[in-house]
């Protein structure tokens, strides 16, 4: 007994330590993210007023643009490592949040890990690079460890009771203030148990039908303390239903033509269906069912991909393959891998050795070049518009959080459902006008075409000055009307033009 834990102790640090190493490379190479604007200022002014305000604070369209702010909590997570420690900070953030994910995923499959260890470091492999290609700086990083630690304490509940069953609620409380979009998901996963421990014959597992039941209900209730209350309820419908959402966040469905889609979104979906598929006994219902819910998620986003490695982390294990009772032409393939526990140390230590050499490297000209955290509007651009001061700019979507982090009020932004009821469809009209003409004679000829229609929607909005992208179409729309539209300012990336 003593000899299998400390069997289990040894590759389970050594696992351990490989997912560090891994993780530290993938950061190192991938994360790269845009500087938080609404997050810090958003931040800055609960701190300031400590409340929140009414309506937007970033946009100039209306003062009843209302904007839920259902990350504070994170906001303010965020803000304040980053005025403690910067952008060092925020990257030991991101690397302290997975490897805080991966530790729970061990904790849970403490007893088969080593039996396990191959396809759990395969499975931290694909984690930790998708967790460096989506990391954000907003709610998701919280939302993922919640949403390992209520599946542990469901997948827990399920071998013996427990009542760690009942913090279910406080960490829907969580959810709700730290990625409320997301909040739904805290009950619905109480649901999918509800539908396992129904179906199940196991006496053990029907008997836990009541709790579950109750857990269920006192969800909704922890899920409505929140700044905005009941109204929460219903908000991850609103957000996750828009059809926008996703278009302005940057990342959709897994295209399978993209490399890293392919690489890191589908095959661990194959490789995960595939251990369901030659699985010899059956396949449990709330493993098919978590599997069903986070796949649907990943093909809605591609980003959700997070989630469905964290679940899985929770099931591959009983359905781990066994090389030596696989056959080929009726003879066994008899594959095996060993290696001693003293040596898989031994790799995993010298592995981190170079992750930390490579990562040091890496990361410390990155932070240099401030790359870590960098922005679609160079300082010379934020310091032109600044200093011309529009009060009614028109501002493409995609620039919105380097504005609003520079202090300038933006007529869009990527919270593309805020602006559904507002100004959404004008700003997209305006913004694929003269999609696809380009050339000069083009433009010119398009001019006469459809000028009416393009000064109607800015007369009708009353624009000052115009913040676009320069491979935008609207770029040689104004440029090629300098009588009508002064440029003022003008980089490889983007341009300032100034209303006459």
């Amino acid at each position: 007994m003593k000899t299998t834990k400390n069997l289990n102790r040894m590759k389970g640090l050594s696992l351990f330590i490989l997912s560090l190493a891994i993780t530290l490379i993938s950061f190192s190479f991938l994360s790269k993210n845009q500087f938080p604007g609404i997050p810090f200022r958003f931040s800055e002014y609960i701190i300031k007023h400590l409340s929140f305000p009414k309506a937007d604070l970033f946009t100039w369209v209306s003062d009843h643009v209302t904007y839920c702010c259902d990350e504070w909590l994170s906001f303010l997570l965020l803000h304040f490592v980053h005025r403690v420690s910067g952008v060092s900070g925020m990257f030991a953030l991101f690397v302290i949040i997975s490897m805080i994910l991966f530790f729970i995923i061990m904790r849970y499959n403490r007893n088969t890990l080593a039996n396990h260890f191959v396809m759990f470091l395969i499975l931290f492999i694909f984690a930790a690079i998708n967790f460096s290609r989506f990391f954000a700086f907003e709610g998701i990083i919280v939302c993922c460890v919640l949403f390992a630690l209520e599946l542990m304490i469901l997948y827990s509940n399920r071998s013996s009771d427990t009542r760690t069953i009942y913090l279910i609620p406080f960490l829907a409380c969580l959810w709700a203030n730290t990625y409320g979009h997301f909040s739904n998901v805290s009950y619905l996963l109480c649901v999918l148990f509800l539908i396992d421990a129904a179906i199940a014959k196991r006496t053990s597992e029907s008997k836990s039908l009541i709790p579950l039941g109750s857990v269920t209900a006192l969800s909704f209730i922890g899920i409505c303390i929140n700044p905005y209350g009941i109204k929460m309820l219903a908000y991850p419908y609103q957000y996750n239903l828009s059809s926008r959402v996703n278009q302005y966040l940057g990342s959709g469905a897994p295209d399978a033509k993209e490399l890293y889609s392919l690489l890191f979104g589908f095959i661990p979906l194959v490789l995960v269906m595939m251990l369901f598929i030659i699985q010899r006994s059956k396949v449990e219902v709330i493993d098919f069912l978590l599997f069903g819910l986070t796949a649907f998620a990943t093909f809605a986003h591609e980003r959700n991909i997070i989630f469905f490695l964290i679940a899985a982390g929770f099931y591959i294990g009983k359905y781990a393959v066994d090389f030596s009772e696989i056959s080929l032409f009726g003879k066994p393939l008899r594959i095996a891998f060993s290696l001693k526990d003293q040596w898989t140390m031994v790799c995993a230590v010298v592995a981190l050795i170079a992750s930390v050499c490579v990562s040091f490297g890496t990361g410390h000209s990155t932070l240099k070049e401030k790359e870590f955290m960098k922005q679609p509007l160079s300082a010379s651009a934020i310091e032109a518009i600044q200093k011309e001061n529009p009060k009614r700019p028109y501002t493409s979507p995609i620039l919105g959080n380097a504005l609003i982090a520079g202090d300038i009020l933006v007529f869009t932004d990527y919270r593309s459902y805020i602006y559904q009821d507002y100004n959404l469809s004008d700003a997209e009209n305006i913004d694929f006008l003269f999609s696809g003409f380009h050339a000069p004679k083009s433009v010119e000829s398009q001019i006469k075409v459809r000028s009416d229609l393009v000064e109607y929607y800015f007369d009708k909005y009353d624009f000052d000055g115009f913040i676009v992208y320069k491979n935008n179409s609207l770029y040689p729309y104004l440029n090629a009307l300098p009588d009508q539209y002064t440029k003022q300012y003008d980089d490889s990336m983007v341009a300032y033009f100034k209303r006459n």
